[in-house]
């Protein structure tokens, strides 16, 4: 009997242990982004990576371009507008994630702030203007100039 409960302790402590391994560090940029895709972990991840993002935006006196900026960027702006995308259903993480591409200002994240501009009512408008004004302050890219022109349009 004392055998059963020690491994059935062992076993417990060691699923645990896998279990609680199987989340991102709280300071690993390209773990939060691969949590984005967890609906249970999304709103955690964007809050850390928002956070990662402010303090090395914030260590570098506001330069975007310094290198502890764009390893936070490099890492999780992609994934951020593929989340974005693909989970149109979630607004109120929608919101998040489009504040935090605003705040970048990185053409990588085009794909989302296009689809931002296609407002649905079941959506806030919120979303559309945020995509607007980061447009204003990214370089597009010439072949996607297009599809911009047009979403605003």
């Amino acid at each position: 009997m004392a055998k059963r409960i020690a491994r059935a302790l062992i076993l417990a402590l060691l699923a645990g242990g896998i279990l609680a391994g199987c989340h991102a560090s709280e300071d690993d940029p390209a773990g939060l982004a691969g949590e984005l895709e967890d609906p249970v972990r999304r709103e955690h991840a964007i809050a850390n990576i928002q956070r990662l993002y402010s303090q090395a935006l914030s260590a570098s006196k506001g330069d975007r371009n310094a290198p502890e900026v764009t390893a936070v960027v490099d890492a999780t702006v992609e994934k951020l507008s593929a989340a974005y995308l693909a989970h149109r259903e979630d607004t109120q993480n929608g919101t998040y994630i489009m504040r935090l591409l605003a705040d970048m200002r990185d053409p990588r994240s085009l794909p989302a702030l296009i689809g931002a501009l296609e407002w649905r009512s079941e959506v806030n408008e919120e979303h559309a203007v945020a995509a607007a004004e980061t447009l204003q302050h990214i370089a597009i890219p010439a072949d996607k100039l297009g599809a911009v022109i047009t979403a605003l349009s």
